[in-house]
């Protein structure tokens, strides 16, 4: 129920950064992280993990103004994570509940650029009356001691992440998500496959903002 984990990473994104709905800027950011960790299996329902992360970034403006801090950086990072899960799906469960709560250390004495503490935490519960399911999810974090680089802190928008926002429009350093989702499977059950075919909705709400600003 033990295990060691070791694992690289390389990340190309184009971010967008919006202000009063408007996108002010778009930033190209380069990552390539190594890290190493270990867990613990708790049965078939949960997980204890902790992991270290090191490694670089850059980020550059393609559209908009010139940010106020330098285009290279470095990323030190220590991770602590519990998971509770008895879900019966990944995609469309139709019964369980997941717990999950993760806490991030950024550490300057090892190398990064800055200090932050980063909170967060994910649990939702799944019902179904025959092929009928309703989810209920609720999500929250907060980032704690940070130097308020840009590529710190939280952002909201996009499917199931505040549905209607562009993705990642509304950033902070702490945030509130709250959603019902309902789905029908109208699909058909053969002999050798199922085929099957969803049709739901959601209602989100959500609030995001940086504790500095009251």
């Amino acid at each position: 129920r033990y295990y060691l984990s070791a694992g690289g990473e390389v990340v190309d994104l184009d971010v967008p950064q919006f202000q009063d709905g408007q996108q002010l800027r778009r930033l190209k950011v380069q990552e390539a992280t190594a890290s190493i960790g270990a867990a613990r299996q708790l049965s078939t329902w949960g997980l204890l993990a902790g992991s270290f992360s090191y490694g670089v970034g850059r980020q550059d403006v393609r559209v908009g103004p010139e940010l106020g801090e330098d285009a290279d950086y470095t990323i030190a990072r220590a991770q602590a994570q519990f998971s509770y899960d008895t879900v019966d799906n990944v995609d469309f469960p139709t019964d369980g509940e997941t717990f999950d709560l993760t806490n991030v250390w950024s550490l300057s004495d090892l190398g990064a650029d800055n200090d932050a503490i980063a909170l967060s935490g994910v649990t939702s519960t799944t019902n179904s009356w025959g092929r009928t399911t309703l989810r209920a999810q609720v999500s929250g974090g907060t980032t704690f001691d940070s130097d308020e680089v840009a590529r710190d802190g939280y952002s909201l928008g996009g499917l199931f992440g505040l549905s209607g926002y562009a993705e990642r429009e509304l950033r902070g350093d702490t945030f509130g998500y709250g959603s019902l989702i309902a789905y029908r499977n109208f699909g058909e059950q053969g002999v050798l496959f199922d085929l099957p075919l969803y049709l739901g909705g959601s209602v989100e709400t959500a609030a995001i903002w940086n504790r500095g600003e009251g």
